[in-house]
Formats: structure tokens, C-alpha cells, sequence
């Protein structure tokens, strides 16, 4: 092992001593435009006159794929208090308080990761604290992909101030030189040798330097990464935006794929999210952020439904690929490809469930039978944390007679996981009687998150020895409680649970509580629709209340919500939610009501999201037919005319579509 590293740091060392600077192609110099100077100019008026920002790079000259830093600096010269940000880094790999804008040659620079729309994600160490003179620094390439050489023309744009309207940079000139093959070389040999030292920190730097390279031979290398890099900074997360970064998504794609096949690659949940995002065309991405630029929101709706079409029909595809190769995978490499495929089903029906709507197509690969004799044989390799996923949110999916052996090893074994695997061995055995007798144990205990796939697994019916346990835990606030009465409580505790709903006062945001609403509704329909007709539902505690009524709904409830809705008193926010649900269960009879309650809007709440949200969600489910006259009402009520015509373009479509099937 010694004479290997001894060799690689010759071979390092010798690059390291070539000079960089015959090894590059100088740019031609070009002026900045006139329209970027103006816009830069613009910015700046912006700026309250006792701040200052400006950014600075250490040189004047870099070369394609070369590693730029960039120091911020920030200057409070008054007395006002103002305060900056000083976390260290951003989960999603980026922070969103910072944006870069650039005047260069044509196509000679992009977003590396422009197609990860609403990357941020929070996280990092450091607090605020007072603003007086303050440095940072950011790597450009972050943000910035220089694809030709030239001159290009850089201010910045930063919301880590205080200040309401965040401040904007003068503009700086930096040159960017094409370099010869050699240079390129050994900046990928370099990041390649960083990436097998044993230092998370090291190796998170070489997936970054991988990334600002953007080549091929460098996707080869961050490929092979994945499942490798330990937990540093969430770097799987890392190195699928450096795939992305890389420009040649139909090279990296095809290497992706080939990885399927290959039992010697580790597959795991990032991989197949990576590879499924990169078979989208770049050209889509450029459509679907253009749309959510445009001020249309109904054509950004549709496009962003269609994305997460495309990428589930994506994903699906390369899962069943998975699939096909399991038998030759073995050890780590196939506990990591059985756990994506049990995870996938998972989050492909919370796709369906919360945007798309309806229900995944049958026919997913872990319902085969090797299948999941391979996620039982795996099982021992795969981490405590998830196993116990599989055996709460997955038990459906990996549930056959090949896991029943090592359900009986972990359930001797002791641990977390052990409860898990005697509960889910006694349902496999088909011991329901004492399976029920240990889940009603453990609901009259103390429940925590990991136990919550568990403890809702019985069959929802009423359950009388619950009752007042379950009571009792709604009046001490424990969690899960409401929804644990929804669905095992008896009616014989009704009153008690309306007394203490009327009584209980919400936090801001409603905490559990409307959970018992639909257990109200459950065992006395007219009671509670009576109490949602004269209560204020801007209360905290009303919150979700029309899930509630869309979970029961028949045509008692849709009378009922004809009838609040011409509540003039009932709030904008509960009258969204009521019509929101409407649009999605509701009758044609709803129509009339819910447009003259829009037209109410136009005057109370101008400009509130729901007019483009009622218009698109009714373009959806298609069953509606408009007249004439409503839909000349409904586009009235919308935000502008770029969204009136998207919506009649759209409507009309529709209309063709269902005249040729019809046909």
C-alpha cells in the first residue's frame, strides 16, 4: 500500500511542477455590454447608502474547470444595527441568498445546476451576528459553469444582510482561458487521488473539484462515488449535483445506466434520483423554469406536473432494469439495490398521493417473487435504521415467507429493531390474535415515531377497551393521539372529545388536534357539520378541516359546503380550502357557488393565489363542463391576461380531446 501512495504522489508531484500557464489558451477581450453595466447600475441605486458590498477574486485569470473563490466583502459605516449570516455552507449544496449574475460570450457560461429548482435546504453552522466589516468567501463555480474562453463581466447579488431588499456587488472582470488536455489531465488526476484519502472533508472537496472540471472522465469518477463517501455533509446528496454540474448529461446517462447492470456498482436511493433527473432533457428544464418565470401559473402548474410524470415513468424504468439483476448482485451492493427498490414503491405512491393524484400503475418490480426473497437475504447487511423502515413503511411491499428466517434472528437479537421483527413475524405467521394483543400494548404505552407504522396497522374499527386510554392521551397531549382516536376509538367517548375540541386552544398552526374532526365526523355527521357550519374556521384548531369533509363526503356534505361558502363571513384562508376541496370532489352543482364566491374575492382579496389554483384545479379533473358564461366569470377572476388565455388554450384542448375520444 505504501509503494502505491509513494507512486501516486510522484506522479502528483510531477504534474503539480508543470506550469499552468503555457497550458491554456488566452481569451480575446471584449468590453462589458451596455444593458449588463445599466442593469449593474440599477442594482446598486438599490443599496441603502451605509452599507457597502463588493467582491474580489485573487487573480484576474483562471482557466475552464479551475476552482474560483470569491471574497465577499461587507461594510456597515453607520450606527444602524444590521446583522449578517454566517453559516458555514447550505445542505442542498448551494446557498440560496447569493445569486450571480454574468455578461459573457454567448453560450459561454451557464447555471451548473439550474435544472435543481428550489435547491435550499437550510442547515450549516452559524448563527447571525452584528454587522461591521465582514468577509466571505464562495466558490463561483458553484454557481457559474464557464463552458469558453473570454472575457466575462461578474457582480453578485446577496440577501446574507439584513437589509430588506439584500445588496448587489459592482461588477468585476475576470478572464477565462481554454486549457490544453495536460492541464485538464492532471486537475482530474488530482481530485481522483483526493477522493480515496480516508478524510470525509478531503473527499467532499475532490467531489466538488470533480464537478468544476465538469468532464466526462470526471462523471466516471463521481459515479463510481456514490454509496462510498460516508455521511460528510450529506455527500451523496454532493455528488449527484456534481453529476448534474457535468455537461454531458447523455454521457453520463448511458455510464448511469450501464451501472444498473453492472453487480459490481452500488446502486443506492441517490443513484437512481440522479439518474432519473439527467434522462430528462435539459431543454425540458429550461422549459419548465422559463414557465415558473413567467407569471403563468397555470402552464407552471402543468408543467411541473408533467416533470414529475416523466421523472416517475424515469424512475420506474431503471428500477425494473434494477430488478432484472438482482440475482447477480451480492453483499453491499445488493442489500443497497434491495433497499432502493423497497423505498421506491414508497415514495412513488407519496408522488401520486401529493401531486399527481390517483394511484401508481400496478406491476412494480418488488412485487416479484425474487424480489423479495433477495431484500429477505439481504436484510442482515443493511443499517438498523433501515431495516426498520422496511418493516414499518415497506412491511407491505417486503412481506413473503423468505423474510420470516431473519425476522426470528433480529427478534433475539435485541435492540430497536428487535420489537419491530417479533410484530411483524407474529402478522407473517398469521398469529393475529396476539399480533393485535402486542399492537394494543404498545398504543396503550408510550408511542413514539418509530413505532408509527405499527400502531395504525390494525384494521380501523372501534375498538371499546381504547377508549378512555385514548382519551386520556388526547387531554395530555400525546402524539398521535387524535388520529389514534380517529381510527379506534368507540362513539362512547364522543362527548367527551367534542367537549374537549371545543374547549382546546390551538397553537398557531393547529398542532394534532383536527385530527379529531374527521372522528367527529365519523360517528355524528350532522353534529359536525352543523358545528363547521357556525364555527370561525380561521381558528387554529379548524385547520384541515376539509380533509375532513372530503374523507366523508357524499351529498349531505356537499350541500353543507354549498352553504358555507355563502358564508360572507367565513375567511379567505377557510374559503380556499373549501373550494379547493370542492374542485376536487365536488358535483357541477358546485360551480355557480364557487364562482360568486371568487367574484367576493376579486374585491377582499385581490391577487390571492386561489382564482389561478381554482382554474387549473378544474382543468384537472376535466369532468367539469363550463358554460360560456362561467368560464367568461372564472377568467375574469384571474390574475392577468397571460393567464386568461393559458387557461382558455387549455380548456378548449380539452374540449377537442374529449370530442375525438367521443368520436
Amino acid at each position: 500500500m505504501r509503494k502505491v501512495w509513494i507512486a501516486a504522489s510522484c506522479v502528483l508531484g510531477f504534474l503539480i511542477i508543470l506550469s499552468s500557464g503555457w497550458l491554456s489558451i488566452a481569451p480575446a477581450f471584449r468590453p462589458p455590454s451596455s444593458a449588463f453595466v445599466k442593469k449593474n447600475l440599477d442594482e446598486l441605486s438599490k443599496n441603502p447608502a451605509d452599507l457597502e458590498f463588493s467582491i474580489s477574486t485573487s487573480k484576474t485569470r483562471y482557466m475552464i474547470g479551475e476552482k474560483i473563490p470569491v471574497k465577499f466583502l461587507f461594510k456597515n459605516k453607520s450606527r444602524e444595527k444590521y446583522t449578517i449570516e454566517t453559516r458555514s455552507y447550505d445542505r442542498s449544496g448551494r446557498f440560496s441568498s447569493v445569486m450571480f449574475f454574468v455578461d459573457g460570450p454567448t453560450d459561454g457560461y451557464a447555471d451548473p445546476v439550474f435544472s435543481l429548482v428550489g435547491m435550499s435546504m437550510g442547515g450549516g453552522l452559524g448563527n447571525d451576528k452584528d454587522l461591521q466589516e465582514e468577509e466571505r468567501i464562495f466558490i463561483l463555480n458553484d454557481y457559474v459553469r464557464f463552458d469558453k474562453p473570454g472575457t466575462y463581466y461578474i457582480y453578485c447579488w446577496s440577501h446574507l444582510v439584513s437589509n430588506k431588499e439584500g445588496l448587489s456587488s459592482p461588477f468585476i472582470k475576470i478572464e477565462i482561458a481554454k486549457p490544453l488536455g495536460l492541464y485538464t489531465y492532471r486537475k482530474t488526476l488530482e481530485a481522483c487521488i483526493q477522493s480515496w484519502i480516508p478524510n470525509e472533508e478531503t473527499r467532499y472537496e475532490a467531489i466538488s473539484r470533480l464537478a468544476y472540471i465538469g468532464s466526462e472522465r470526471a462523471s466516471d469518477k463521481l459515479i463510481s462515488l456514490f454509496g462510498t463517501a460516508g455521511k460528510y455533509r450529506n455527500t451523496d446528496h454532493r455528488i449527484g449535483m456534481a453529476i448534474v454540474a457535468c455537461r454531458n448529461w447523455d454521457y453520463a446517462r448511458a455510464r448511469m445506466e450501464e451501472g444498473l447492470k453492472k453487480p459490481s456498482v452500488l446502486v443506492n436511493s441517490a443513484y437512481v434520483y440522479i439518474l432519473s433527473h439527467i434522462s430528462i432533457p435539459r431543454d425540458f428544464y429550461f422549459k419548465l423554469n422559463n414557465s415558473y418565470n413567467s407569471d403563468n401559473p397555470i402552464d407552471a402548474r402543468a408543467m411541473s406536473e408533467e416533470f414529475f410524470m416523466r421523472f416517475v415513468d424515469y424512475e420506474r424504468q431503471y428500477l425494473c432494469i434494477l430488478a432484472d439483476g438482482l440475482a447477480k448482485r451480492k453483499g453491499e451492493n445488493l442489500a443497497a439495490a434491495c433497499l432502493v427498490l423497497a423505498k421506491g414503491k414508497d415514495e412513488e405512491g407519496r408522488y401520486y398521493k401529493d401531486i399527481l393524484g390517483g394511484t401508481p400503475p400496478c406491476n412494480y418490480p418488488l412485487e416479484r417473487k425474487e424480489v423479495k426473497e433477495a431484500v429477505a437475504h439481504s436484510f442482515f447487511k443493511m443499517k438498523e435504521d433501515e431495516q426498520i423502515k422496511l418493516l414499518g413503511n415497506c412491511w407491505d411491499e417486503i412481506s413473503s415467507a423468505a423474510i420470516e428466517k431473519p425476522l426470528k434472528e433480529l427478534a433475539a437479537k435485541g435492540g430497536r429493531v428487535s420489537k419491530f421483527a417479533g410484530l411483524r413475524l407474529l402478522q407473517l405467521q398469521g398469529k393475529d390474535d396476539e399480533f393485535k394483543r402486542m399492537i394494543l400494548d404498545c398504543i396503550k404505552g408510550d408511542v413514539d415515531f418509530d413505532l408509527e407504522p405499527l400502531v395504525f396497522s390494525l384494521k380501523e374499527e372501534s375498538i371499546p377497551e381504547l377508549d378512555y386510554v385514548l382519551l386520556e392521551k388526547l387531554r395530555s397531549n400525546k402524539c398521535f393521539a387524535p388520529r389514534l382516536i380517529e381510527r379506534y376509538a368507540s362513539a362512547r367517548i364522543l362527548p367527551e372529545a367534542l367537549e374537549y375540541f371545543k374547549n382546546y386552544k390551538a397553537p398557531q398552526y393547529g398542532g394534532n388536534q383536527p385530527a379529531l374532526i374527521p372522528y367527529l365526523m365519523k360517528h355524528d355527521k350532522k353534529m359536525t357539520m352543523d358545528m363547521l357550519g357556525s364555527a370561525d374556521l380561521s381558528e387554529p384548531k379548524y385547520y384541515g378541516f376539509e380533509k375532513a369533509m372530503e374523507k366523508y363526503y357524499d351529498a349531505e356534505i356537499e350541500t353543507l359546503a354549498i352553504k358555507m361558502l355563502k358564508n360572507t363571513d367565513m375567511n379567505a384562508y377557510a374559503s380556499s380550502r373549501l373550494i379547493r376541496m370542492l374542485t376536487k370532489t365536488g358535483s357541477e352543482r358546485c360551480i355557480d357557488p364557487i364562482l360568486v364566491k371568487l367574484e367576493g374575492f376579486r374585491v377582499t382579496n385581490p391577487g390571492d393565489f386561489i382564482f389561478n389554483d381554482t382554474a387549473f384545479n378544474i382543468l384537472k379533473r376535466g369532468d367539469w363542463k363550463l358554460s360560456d358564461v362561467q368560464t367568461e366569470k372564472l377568467c375574469e377572476c384571474l390574475s392577468d391576461d397571460k393567464t386568461r388565455n393559458a387557461f382558455k388554450r387549455r380548456l378548449q384542448h380539452q374540449r377537442n380531446s374529449q370530442v375525438e375520444r367521443a368520436d
